[in-house]
């Protein structure tokens, strides 16, 4: 049973007093029988009273009330060898008396029966057997029976006495041992470490839990000073002053603490390994009130602790993921959002995001946490990196070791110090869309379940960054983008005039805008119906944005009128383009073109209002030329075509029927 047990003074220590004490007894009579001429043949009863016990102890198997009983007759012998030899009565009834005490300490009742039982048959000698016959101390019957019924009398008594006595004192010792028996086995199934010092903070109690959080035997722990046992180094020492300064606080003031203190600390086990326990003490007062230890229950709350700091961390990971999701779904590009949510989540020292180019031959860095790295590009066909790898295969890669392994850039670990990295995939609907890189500075000897997971869920949520930002791109080309022709729309253009007035302004270069409409396109959708008409404006469009310049934006504004901005454009090269322009229109009646340069300081509408009066003179010029030329030079003008009654007529359009006719006569 773990724990010191507190008991009585042990069975055999109290034979052995008794033992000593019967030795004395037994010399003493034998001194004084011998000074009053008693034959010697009576010394022999003392001698024989002192060997009895011994005798009776030696033998193999004996027991503890054979023991006790040759104790008890040997003391009622010599009584009744003191009455017989001295007679005195008083002295021979403090003998009985004093007898029948050290037999009562056996607590046995066939000891006592025993010890009755002897002076019984001791009275019943006295009263029969003359002691002149023996020479022994009696000399008148009067005296021989007051000596006897006072010795009974005496026994009777003392034995009542001591009986109620004795049947008391094992009445208390038998609660008194159940409670320490309810006590220890309390401490045994107890769940909490239990445990008593002493002043100098030696453990004199240990329960089995206590040996249990230790990992050591009751005996290594019982005897030793707790704080060289089960404290770390770092606080050892004050925790010992502490706890001595509280004795030697109520040594000099007399105060003393009695509520429980509550305190948490970490202790060490066999294999030095730490545990955290919270504490309960309080102090152990004698009956006088002054401290004579401590009791300090503590509960082990190291898997406690570690749950919490598990629950907080899984309640941080969750709130980080749930804002990188906000930001996902709410940002046009989140994957900064991504990569700073990789940082936080995995503790890592680096992390990037590498997107394949549209050939998807190569692997960019296009976010990092890093900003020199946003340069490295990996050749997916020749670069046998473990990044090409996660990215072809889809698989992650896991590198413990980044120095010397095959497949990483080691002027790169070098520079950032890289020791352990995971190449995660970013796999979308339509396959692998990039890879997440991420590192640590540190050595990570494996990858644990959690952080390998946490990699995965931020993998997710750049993969539907990516998607997200695809499909964002691809709705901004469309809303820029002329659905018919595929160059830009009106809204691409009004975005950028403003942004190249701007640039031009910064940049102290000319800019020209040319505005440009299609001769007689009704006509066209008119005869020919607008299929006709959208076969017109996809070749015009496709035929003039080959003949411009690398940098120039061609846009449609609606139905047949078109702008171009030529940027670092002069007067001199603006009228070479528009004459270009003119010379490659597919569409047989031409196109009215005019254009403005742009003056440094006007407004984007003052440049568009320019840019169209210079189309509409050119335009009204090709009117003015169609009617000077009149119907007699039809060869080498547009014909004329009456559209309304009291309306003058215009021009008849000649051109080229997109599905191969000639118009318009065969037009209809």
């Amino acid at each position: 049973m773990p724990g010191k047990q507190i008991a009585q003074p042990p069975w055999a220590r109290r034979h052995a007093s008794v033992v000593a004490l019967i030795g004395a007894f037994a010399v003493s009579l034998a001194i004084g029988a011998a000074a009053r001429n008693v034959p010697v043949a009576w010394l022999i009863v003392p001698a024989v009273a002192l060997c009895g016990p011994a005798f009776v102890s030696a033998l193999p198997y004996r027991g503890a009330t054979a023991v006790a009983a040759a104790s008890a007759l040997s003391l009622v012998t010599l009584t009744i060898f003191t009455v017989a030899v001295f007679g005195e009565s008083v002295r021979a009834n403090l003998v009985m008396v004093a007898v029948l005490c050290v037999i009562a300490l056996y607590e046995r009742g066939v000891v006592l029966a025993v010890s009755f039982a002897a002076l019984a048959a001791a009275t019943v000698v006295f009263t029969l057997v003359d002691p002149a016959l023996v020479g022994l101390a009696f000399a008148t019957v009067e005296d021989r029976w007051i000596t006897i019924g006072t010795a009974v009398a005496t026994t009777l008594v003392t034995a009542v006495a001591l009986s109620t006595l004795w049947r008391d004192q094992r009445s208390s010792r038998h609660i008194a041992e159940q409670q320490r028996n309810a006590t220890e086995a309390f401490l045994a199934v107890a769940g909490t470490i239990m445990l008593v010092l002493d002043r100098a903070g030696v453990v004199t109690v240990a329960n089995r839990q206590a040996c249990l959080t230790l990992d050591m035997e009751e005996h290594e722990i019982l005897g030793r000073e707790w704080f060289e046992l089960a404290l770390p180094d770092r606080y050892r020492d004050d925790a010992r002053r502490l706890f001595r300064a509280t004795f030697d606080r109520y040594r000099e003031f007399g105060e003393l603490v009695r509520a429980p203190q509550e305190y948490e600390n970490e202790v060490l086990t066999r294999d030095r390994s730490l545990r955290a326990v919270q504490w309960w003490a309080t102090f152990v007062v004698d009956r006088h009130g002054n401290p004579t230890g401590m009791v300090c229950s503590g509960t082990d709350i190291t898997e406690a602790r570690a749950t919490a700091a598990a629950l907080e961390r899984n309640r941080l990971e969750l709130d980080a993921l749930r804002r990188l999701a906000q930001k996902v779904a709410s940002l046009d590009d989140s994957r900064q959002a991504v990569v700073d949510a990789a940082m936080a989540l995995t503790d890592a020292t680096l992390v990037t995001i590498m997107e394949p180019d549209r050939t998807r031959t190569h692997l960019l860095t296009t976010v990092a946490s890093n900003p020199s790295l946003l340069t490295t590009v990996i050749d997916l066909n020749t670069d046998p990196s473990v990044s090409a790898l996660a990215f072809v295969s889809g698989q992650p890669q896991f590198l413990s070791e980044c120095h010397g392994a095959p497949g990483t850039n080691q002027q790169l670990v070098r520079e950032t110090g890289l020791q352990s990295c995971i190449l995660q995939p970013i796999v979308g609907a339509g396959g692998v869309l990039g890879v997440l890189a991420v590192g640590w500075d540190h050595h990570v000897p494996s990858l644990s379940e959690r952080k390998a997971e946490l990699a995965g869920l931020v993998a997710h949520e750049a993969a539907i960054s990516l998607r997200r930002r695809e499909s964002l791109a691809q709705l901004e080309r469309a809303a820029l983008i002329d659905p018919l022709t595929g160059i830009s729309n009106r809204r691409a253009f009004d975005a950028e005039l403003p942004l190249a007035l701007r640039r031009a302004s910064d940049g102290d270069y000319p800019l020209a805008l040319v505005m440009i409409d299609l001769n007689e396109f009704k006509a066209v959708n008119d005869l020919l119906g607008h299929e006709a008409g959208d076969h017109v404006l996809i070749n015009t469009s496709g035929a003039w944005a080959d003949a411009l310049r690398a940098g120039d934006l061609l846009s449609r504004l609606g139905g047949d009128e078109f702008a171009v901005l030529l940027p670092t454009c002069d007067e001199h090269e603006m009228n070479h383009i528009i004459e270009r322009l003119r010379r490659v229109t597919p569409h047989g009646p031409g196109a009215s073109i005019g254009g403005a340069l742009w003056d440094g300081k006007e407004t984007a509408s003052n440049l568009i209002r320019r840019a169209d009066r210079s189309q509409y003179a050119d335009k009204a010029a090709l009117r003015a030329a169609c009617d000077v030329m009149g119907p007699q030079n039809a060869g080498t003008a547009p014909e004329l075509i009456q559209t309304e009654p009291g309306v003058p007529a215009k021009p008849r359009p000649r051109f080229e029927d997109p599905r191969g006719e000639i118009g318009p006569d065969t037009a209809g």
